[in-house]
């Protein structure tokens, strides 16, 4: 009975971890702590229908690609520490776009840092595995 009734709370939404807003603050914050932010929003959306996913855009310090990609590895391992922190149930696409401050023509996605273990976009689960977080 009690399995049956944790269940159906689960299914409601009850006891499914923190809520969005909760989860885009401490992410945004985690972001904001790297010496390579300089503006930007990250946003984290979970939803049953379409899935849970980290987007946004962020201008980080950065000259050409190869910093940009050093900046943006220092970001993810801050993002994936802070998602597993949180422990929310669900892993998430990270869909979020770096530019270059010096360049905001060079830019780089999550995958360009850490490799997907399917098609699409990394998840933070495969942050976590490659941050070791």
């Amino acid at each position: 009975m009690a399995g049956l009734l944790g269940t159906l709370l689960a299914a409601c939404g009850v006891n499914r971890g923190p809520d969005d807003a909760t989860v885009t603050a401490a992410l945004q914050q985690a972001v904001e702590g790297s010496e390579h932010y300089v503006v930007g929003s990250i946003r984290y959306l979970s939803s049953f229908s379409r899935g849970t996913a980290i987007d946004g855009a962020l201008t980080l310090r950065a000259a050409d690609h190869d910093e940009l990609l050093t900046a943006y590895d220092d970001v993810l391992q801050r993002l994936s520490a802070a998602y597993r922190e949180l422990s929310p149930k669900d892993p998430a696409q990270v869909a979020v776009i770096a530019r270059a401050e010096a360049d905001r023509g060079l830019s780089a996605a999550a995958e360009d840092v850490v490799p997907p273990a399917s098609a699409g976009h990394p998840d933070t689960d495969d942050l976590a595995a490659h941050y070791g977080t």
